[in-house]
């Protein structure tokens, strides 16, 4: 191969070395585009013809990596280093989409190559790039290749879409899928992965939070099965992270998502970022392992098991538990269970340590729960008025017209889509076969029609409507004459802590703990509707030392019990105090006052005792 040497190549360039670089972006294209990469290699007969020797040219080759990212690319980076260090005087390429598809990489290139006078050769045409228009030439290059696979990206994206708008799959299905045609997905027929799947559902349905079913399969040693690339289940430990891709993902209940993730333009490669529910494409596709209906419900419930909401209900008897905040921090305060002695009953007691366990602070502030427990059972209790029978039969007859416009809205929707069917087959069959263009554009109206009438079908199916239950004049009387005693109902021995909690749930959305004074609390109850209602409680020990400073007065004991309970004050099981519970009052006064005596004696001694003080005993 004979070529005159261009003018841009002097003897400076020719004591260089010459890179021939080469890609291809797959390890399919590396295996089967051997026609490509040979074309490429052959870049160097330019480099021989213009006067390099054949020692002086080196190749340097990613093959099965993409032009998108530079990091990853060992022969770019390599061939950056040697450019840098001045070893390079001419970088030859079959176009420059070969160098890079990312403007960014492209640039940094050129602005190498103009820094150290190295000539870029873009199938046989030499670049300078310090010449004003071959650097333009060159950018104009680099930006076409930038743009054709932004516009491969894009044309590919919007064809997934597209796919996906039609109830067609674009993606692998989760656990507890297989794929049956392409496009298509069915449940898998190992019965052990329907039943693991099944499992996490039914225990989200009866425990309500992701933790409590991960510790009840923990508990069960139970297994759960990932998809591999084989095909074969894989069965590993349930995590957190696991449940909640389960409880999460809208496959489980029928639909086909798509678009849940967004790339991120302009920032980190690679980065993307969620997008919200409402601009998801959801479609009809499969069987479901749970329906529409209860995986809204579920999302819902885990959306209010997030912190800072309301904690799902715990397996004590804390009433408060999950709702309490700390009014100086604004903190969730914990509740702990304890014993004053073996067999005695177990206490409920709130404390405020969050700052204390980041930051070792002092503790905000420490309070016995029954007192406050049997305040806001009260206010509950007070705020729940028994409905009459009208009212009953009024939400009955609105439930019952609800439920009946519902299902005329289903036949509606479902004869409609029938019609259109119908119609679009008449129409497809009286067509000329002649008319081909016509004939494909009725086939694809069909088609649609079909496809809009099993998605109606299959939507019904999955959200099959329960009729409300009629009540008879006798139910709703007998409803109304138990609401009448909601107290007894709320300490029947039949309603449990649990039944308690999850009812104040419903009516209470946070319970916040304030210091009013030295010897109250203000506790503010935030309902659902946003009422705001404020209660005072007494502080807990600061009734000892009132009934100490009333003992020191010549109070007698039944006197202060008397004053403590006017007061407001209460023991810390929320009853009223009696002569004994003064005796121990008065007791733990005299014994604080006395450590605390003692302790500033010590520290009076030591004060005394330090080096350079002179003492009485000082020899």
């Amino acid at each position: 191969m004979t070529e005159p040497r261009p003018p841009q190549i002097t003897p400076v360039h020719l004591a260089k070395v010459a890179v021939v670089y080469g890609r291809v972006s797959t390890p399919r294209q590396a295996r089967d585009s051997t026609g490509s990469i040979e074309h490429q290699r052959n870049q160097q007969a330019h480099a021989l013809a213009w006067g390099w020797r054949a020692d002086q040219i080196r190749h340097h080759e990613d093959l099965g990596r993409s032009g998108t990212r530079a990091d990853n690319r060992t022969a770019f980076q390599e061939l950056l280093k040697l450019v840098s260090d001045g070893r390079v005087g001419a970088v030859l390429v079959a176009n420059a989409a070969r160098l890079s598809r990312a403007v960014q990489d492209f640039e940094a290139l050129v602005a190498l190559c103009r820094f150290r006078q190295t000539l870029l050769v873009i199938e046989g045409r030499v670049l300078d790039l310090n010449d004003p228009a071959s650097r333009l030439m060159a950018r104009i290059e680099g930006g076409v290749a930038d743009y054709e696979n932004s516009l491969r990206i894009k044309n590919s994206v919007d064809g997934k879409y597209a796919k996906a708008r039609l109830g067609h799959a674009v993606s692998l299905p989760p656990t507890g899928y297989v794929v049956t045609t392409k496009g298509q997905w069915a449940k898998d027929a190992d019965q052990a992965v329907q039943q693991a799947i099944e499992q996490v559902f039914r225990l989200f349905r009866q425990l309500g939070s992701a933790p409590q079913v991960l510790r009840a399969l923990a508990r069960a040693k139970a297994m759960l099965p990932i998809r591999t690339g084989t095909g074969e289940p894989r069965w590993v430990r349930p995590n957190i992270s696991r449940l909640h891709l389960i409880l999460k993902n809208p496959a489980y209940a029928g639909f086909y998502a798509f678009g849940q993730r967004r790339a991120v333009t302009g920032g980190r490669r690679g980065a993307t970022r969620s997008v919200p529910p409402s601009e998801w494409i959801m479609v009809p596709h499969h069987e479901g392992y749970i329906t529409p209906a209860e995986w809204r419900a579920n999302q819902e419930r885990l959306q209010g098991n997030r912190f800072p909401a309301t904690q799902p209900v715990g397996r004590g008897t804390a009433l408060c538990q999950g709702l309490l905040w700390c009014g100086r921090c604004n903190r969730r305060m914990r509740v702990t269970y304890y014993r004053l002695r073996v067999g005695r009953e177990i206490r409920i007691r709130y404390a405020c340590v969050a700052a204390y366990a980041e930051y070792a602070d002092p503790i905000c502030w420490v309070i016995p729960g029954g007192a406050l427990d049997s305040l806001v059972a009260q206010e509950l209790l007070r705020h729940l008025q028994p409905a009459d029978l009208a009212a009953v039969f009024a939400a009955g007859r609105e439930v019952n017209q609800d439920y009946e416009a519902a299902q005329r809205r289903r036949a509606h929707d479902l004869a409609d889509a029938e019609y259109q069917a119908d119609l679009a087959k008449r129409r497809y069959e009286y067509v000329v076969p002649e008319n081909r263009r016509l004939v494909a554009t009725l086939e694809q109206a069909y088609e649609q029609a079909l496809r809009r009438l099993e998605e109606v079908r299959f939507h019904q199916r999955q959200e099959f409507l329960a009729p409300p239950l009629t009540l008879t004049p006798e139910e709703v009387s007998a409803i109304c004459r138990d609401a009448r005693d909601l107290p007894g109902l709320w300490s029947a021995p039949t309603t449990t802590p649990h039944d308690q909690k999850e009812l104040l749930r419903l009516f209470v959305q946070r319970i916040r703990l304030t210091a009013l004074s030295a010897s109250e609390f203000t506790v503010e109850i935030l309902w659902v509707g946003g009422e705001v209602t404020a209660h005072r409680i007494p502080r807990p020990r600061k009734a000892a030392l009132v009934a100490h400073e009333l003992r020191t007065q010549g109070w007698r004991p039944a006197m202060i019990a008397a004053e403590l309970t006017r007061r407001g004050f209460r023991t810390g099981t929320g009853e009223p105090f009696t002569n004994q519970h003064v005796y121990r009052l008065c007791t733990y006064a005299t014994q604080r006052a006395a450590r605390g005596r003692g302790k500033h004696a010590r520290a009076a001694a030591a004060e005394s005792n330090a080096p350079g003080q002179k003492t009485a005993c000082a020899p």
